[in-house]
């Protein structure tokens, strides 16, 4: 079943949100930049996206109101170069497919005018991406193997070990100091 361009409008808010935000209020790109990416788009995304970016319930994610896409530049710019794969959640609806990157494919100037359309795209209203950014992350990330997957982007595998070790630290200390307190009683 194919989302509708209808589903745009009923993509709740983000908690503290009052609105979404108009399009002046980002660093919008140039037509010239705006037009390159809608190509590259209908060429390597819209087959799964969709033409509406509104993706494939149960299998492909939407593109527009997505966190992945209007969130920092960064996580899309790694999606773009080396893929996504699931499980990964946009929208309260939970995907588990594998998403191609295009490292090997397109240069950075395209990978920017992709990123950029995408982030300014209907209700899409996120920052350009400039070509010098998408250098940056593809040298910091040229040895990742692979697709990435949502908890390595988000950084929550790292996040919770250290929260784990915290624990554990507190948890020894306060032992610790228990027993120093029953040994002076």
């Amino acid at each position: 079943m194919l989302r509708t361009s209808a589903f745009a409008d009923t993509i709740a808010l983000p908690a503290g949100v009052a609105a979404w935000p108009k399009r002046g209020e980002v660093a919008s790109a140039t037509s010239e930049t705006i037009s390159k990416g809608r190509e590259l788009y209908m060429r390597f995304c819209e087959q799964c996206h969709q033409p509406d970016g509104l993706g494939v319930v149960g299998r492909f994610p939407p593109i527009i109101g997505s966190h992945w896409v209007t969130g920092p530049p960064e996580v899309l710019i790694r999606i773009l170069l080396d893929g996504l794969k699931g499980p990964v959640r946009v929208g309260g609806d939970s995907f588990d497919g594998v998403m191609p990157g295009s490292r090997d494919l397109l240069a950075d100037s395209e990978i920017s005018a992709v990123a950029t359309y995408i982030r300014q795209w209907k209700l899409n209203a996120a920052d350009s991406v400039e070509p010098p950014m998408v250098r940056r992350v593809r040298i910091a990330t040229a040895g990742h193997p692979g697709p990435w997957t949502a908890e390595a982007l988000e950084g929550t595998g790292n996040k919770r070990k250290w929260i784990i070790i915290v624990a554990l630290v507190v948890t020894i200390l306060i032992v610790a100091g228990i027993l120093r307190a029953r040994r002076q009683i």
